[in-house]
């Protein structure tokens, strides 16, 4: 911005982060009489106590709280008093939860302070503001501080009354973390709104509270540099120590402006807050009319934070294309002379911020401005060359040469000319790609320039030739460029993302031929399949992409009987069991979502699999508005023709199904989702050696949604940059199990008191463990009980066996009238679908496979609020372990010693106290979990149609 200014262009700045009016007249004539009185000595490291004085009689008259003075410090700028904070509170390891987008400061301090920040994403669909349920989600043993800035810079979000104290709330059960309140913006409040503190809506945390504030942003004196904040006493003692150390105490001259500022007349305040109301209501009034950019209506401070995701991919005049906020605020720089900051800046990227803190008449210059750029932006070319790619995707082609002198000197040769006719040269990139460099000559008229758009998209070098002098240029520099083997471009350079370039499309061919030739292969795969049980041989032609078959006398098919034209059909695709369950809970809970809205198409699901056991599973649990089809040959024949008989309106990927030939092909038919998606080690080491294949096939999801932070960072580390989120594993929010009440009635009566120990989903690794700790804790606690739930109930001789090689007895549940002998060390359960039953009855539930086989699901007795204990490896639910260990609603245990001793502690008085609470956390991570799901809805929400 100051070096075009420099070169004389008009540039309007809407970047500033500093108020547009001049600090009041009496704050400065205070200034100047404590120069002429000689005030410019030290003075107390934690500020003059004048100042500290006024600080403490405007947090008690404005925030209603009372601070002792040792419980102040002064300091040169907020900035410093959030450092000394940090530097005074943080340890190796702790984290800090920042809200993003966020001040630009946070991070960076987090670090240097060697603390590590955790960001939690609150973008325009919260608002801008923190979730409960989500700021949970991310809590962990090593939060030390929460920040909440409001109202918000970049964003002017301002938290209610209400949302803060649901916030106090939750952090009520984390006594380990304090709260950062930034008030920085405290009076730039608009639209009468009532402004609090979150020391003054949780007075009970206030000990685990630290205020920041200062005299900036209110009273115009960002040069002066003073802050203050207020806490707990310790806290203020250390930052303390670290101000000696470092700056000492702040200006006397700029603390005698600042006891002015907080004890003068305050007329002003509220002033200054009309006037940026009125200017934020103007920036509103033109930015909201832009197509493709949606603001959010802010409460405070005097930014505005719009949204600018839905224009990346267009085109600027000079053949640009606009990926990222970076490069929309440098288009915008460059092409109508506004300055912007990038959303990225703040840690959210898809958005730009705008201060509007100038005058009235450069604000309202400068968003027409913004208006007139966004109207420059050129969709032609993209679509065009959206489409082109899909051409090149589907074609194919060969060389042909005259002879072999031509084909030796093509690909020997540094320099080579092609000649097309326009409506020809847009075949040029795709034909060479991978051969040579390729530069076209073209024509400055307006055909021409389209063209010329189209294929410097794909680096597709351009020679702007024409007649009388400019073919002179354009001779000269093509003499030059086949002399170099080298083409210097003409105009703006187009920087193209790895995945979008030709060795890509290629790519992508490639494949396409390779799964066209396979498909004898598949045949012969098909007929193994059978032939082992792996395929339903009645339902073998759904793999040809024909519509399920029925026998009736009219020769129907089930998809002629179950879908009208005029329906929404929903595609889920689920590889085999465990997607096949997330399959059925979102078909359950979008019915509901759809019914609720009141929407007046009908809804239809149509769910495929590949599994004979998921189509089973699936056939009995799916509701009647769905329906279940085997998936297709990845076949683009077959695909083509499932899409011709289906026409979803919307598809939803489950966990990690990419079937190249049905993603390129359901592109063209609907949005495509990839949820709870995941990439298993193995995947992700394959897929690193292929990463441009794999972007190239992910690319056609329209959002992808990640089942753990970890999957998050393989996918991005892989390329994947835009449109994917991190929610959280939705197989968390299954349902509870079933329980048969009248048989719980009948056991619970049976068992009594007993505290039973339930061994679930056991292996024989398990099953050894239990065998050789059973005899010592019932020494001890001979009232506790034990029962034993296998993985796989056709083991029940062995484990029978190994009873009595142990010297144990047992019932077993099958053959003793459905109760156990409760004289008996243990009861076997071989019968299915129970396991709700008995996580009802249990105390502490040991969850099997965990000891080699990398775990199993524990949350499911987590909903019966059980005291959960898990082996070593948990592989398989790394994250769901992780979380449940980190918000103490589950226990690791690393072998047979550990857990004997876990379960002795248990059963005594004081682990009894300990298991209270695992039990009640263990019930309230199953509750929140739930908001996973809720997060998982509102995102597919934004692809249903319009309520009506």
């Amino acid at each position: 911005t100051i070096e075009l200014k420099k070169l004389g262009k008009d540039i309007i700045s809407l970047g500033a982060g500093e108020p547009d009016f001049d600090t009041p007249d009496n704050i400065k004539e205070a200034a100047i009489a404590a120069i002429r009185m000689g005030i410019t000595k030290y003075t107390n490291v934690s500020g003059m106590l004048e100042l500290k004085q006024a600080v403490q009689t405007k947090f008690k008259n404005e925030n209603n709280l009372d601070y002792s003075l040792d419980e102040i410090i002064i300091s040169s700028g907020g900035k410093q008093v959030i450092y000394n904070l940090f530097m005074a509170s943080l340890e190796g390891g702790d984290e800090v939860i920042i809200p993003s987008p966020y001040w630009v400061s946070y991070p960076d301090m987090v670090i240097l302070a060697g603390g590590t920040p955790v960001f939690i994403n609150c973008d325009i669909r919260s608002n801008f503001k923190l979730n409960t349920d989500a700021l949970e989600r991310i809590i962990s043993t090593k939060t030390k501080w929460i920040i909440i800035n409001s109202p918000s810079n970049p964003t002017g979000a301002t938290y209610t009354y209400n949302e803060l104290r649901d916030i106090a709330e939750l952090l009520r059960n984390y006594p380990h973390i304090n709260v950062m309140s930034d008030d920085i913006y405290e009076h730039i409040i608009f639209d009468n709104f009532k402004y609090y503190t979150f020391a003054q809506v949780a007075p009970d945390l206030k000990d685990r509270i630290f205020t920041v504030n200062g005299v900036s942003k209110s009273y115009s004196m960002t040069g002066w540099r003073i802050g203050y904040g207020a806490g707990f006493k310790p806290l203020v003692k250390a930052m303390t120590i670290i101000q000696s150390q470092s700056t000492s105490n702040p200006s006397s001259i700029s603390q005698m402006a600042s006891i002015e500022a907080l004890t003068g007349p305050q007329n002003l305040l509220a002033i200054n807050a009309q006037n940026f109301e009125k200017k934020r209501d103007l920036a509103l009034s033109i930015l909201s009319n832009i197509k493709y950019l949606s603001c959010y209506k802010p409460g405070g401070a005097f930014y505005l934070f719009p949204k600018c995701k839905d224009l990346f991919g267009l085109t600027t005049p000079n053949g640009k294309i606009i990926k990222n906020s970076n490069d929309f605020a440098e288009y915008l720089l460059e092409e109508d002379g506004v300055a912007v900051v990038a959303g990225v800046a703040f840690g959210l990227e898809g958005y730009f911020r705008i201060s509007y803190a100038t005058s009235i008449e450069n604000l309202q210059e400068g968003c027409l401005r913004i208006e007139r750029a966004c109207e420059k932006l050129n969709v032609t070319s993209s679509l065009l060359y959206i489409y082109l790619r899909i051409v090149y995707f589907t074609s194919y082609w060969q060389f042909i040469f005259c002879n072999s002198y031509s084909k030796r000197k093509f690909l020997t040769e540094k320099g080579v000319i092609f000649a097309f006719w326009h409506n020809r040269l847009v075949l040029g990139p795709g034909i060479f790609a991978g051969h040579r460099n390729i530069y076209g000559i073209i024509s400055p008229h307006s055909d021409g320039q389209v063209i010329s758009k189209i294929v410097n998209k794909f680096g597709f070098g351009v020679i702007n030739g024409s007649t009388n002098k400019k073919a002179v240029v354009a001779l000269k520099t093509i003499i030059k460029k086949l002399n170099d083997g080298i083409i210097v471009k003409i105009g703006t350079p187009i920087e193209l993302v790895e995945d979008e370039n030709q060795n890509n499309i290629n790519l992508q061919q490639a494949l396409m031929e390779l799964i066209f030739l396979s498909l004898p292969i598949y045949f012969i795969l098909l007929i193994f399949r059978v032939l082992a049980g792996k395929e339903d041989i009645k339902r073998i032609s759904e793999r040809f992409a024909s519509c399920r078959a029925i026998n009736n006398k009219n020769g129907d098919n089930l998809k002629s009987l179950f879908y009208k034209e005029n329906d929404f059909l929903i595609w889920l695709h689920a590889a085999s069991m465990g997607e096949s369950l997330i399959a059925i809970t979102l078909v359950e809970n979008i019915s509901d979502l759809w019914l609720k809205s009141g929407r007046q198409l009908s809804l239809k699901f149509l769910v495929t699999s590949g599994t004979v056991s998921s189509s089973s599973m699936l056939q009995q649990k799916l509701p009647s508005t769905a329906i279940h089809q085997f998936i297709p040959i990845d076949n683009i024949m077959f695909v083509k023709k499932f899409f011709k008989n289906w026409r979803p309106n919307l598809g939803i990927f489950i966990e990690s199904e990419l079937w190249p030939a049905l993603l390129s092909e359901g592109k063209k038919h609907c949005k495509l989702l990839l949820v709870n998606a995941r990439l298993s080690d193995k995947s992700f080491k394959s897929w690193q050696k292929m990463s441009c294949l794999f972007r190239s096939i992910v690319n056609n999801f329209s959002q992808i949604i990640t089942q753990s932070i970890t999957d998050f960072q393989k996918f991005t580390h892989l390329g994947v940059k835009s449109n994917i989120i991190n929610l959280g594993n939705i197989k968390f929010a299954n349902k509870q199990l079933l329980v048969n009440e009248a048989k719980l009635d009948i056991l619970g009566t049976h068992l009594g008191d007993k505290k039973i120990i339930v061994f679930a989903s056991t292996h024989f690794e398990d099953e050894q463990i239990l065998f050789n700790i059973i005899k010592p804790i019932k020494q001890q606690y001979p009232d506790c009980y034990f029962i034993l739930i296998p993985r796989h109930p056709e083991r029940k001789n062995d484990i029978c066996a190994m009873c009595r090689k142990h010297e144990l007895s047992y019932s077993v549940r099958s053959q003793n009238s459905n109760v156990p002998l409760i004289t008996d060390d243990l009861y076997i359960v071989d019968t299915f679908g129970e396991l709700g039953l008995f996580f009802s009855l249990a105390y502490i539930t040991f969850v099997g496979g965990s000891f080699k086989q990398g775990g199993h699901n524990i949350v499911e007795p987590a909903y019966f609020s059980n005291y959960i204990i898990f082996g070593p490896d948990m592989s398989n639910f790394a994250d769901m372990a992780k979380n449940m260990i980190d918000q103490k609603a589950g226990v690791q245990i690393h072998n047979q010693t550990e857990l004997l001793s876990k379960i002795n502690y248990l059963l005594g008085e004081d682990g009894g106290k300990e298991a209270k609470i695992y039990q009640a956390n263990a019930l309230k991570f199953v509750n929140k979990n739930q908001q996973i799901l809720r997060d998982y809805l509102a995102i597919i929400e934004q692809y249903l149609p319009e309520k009506m």
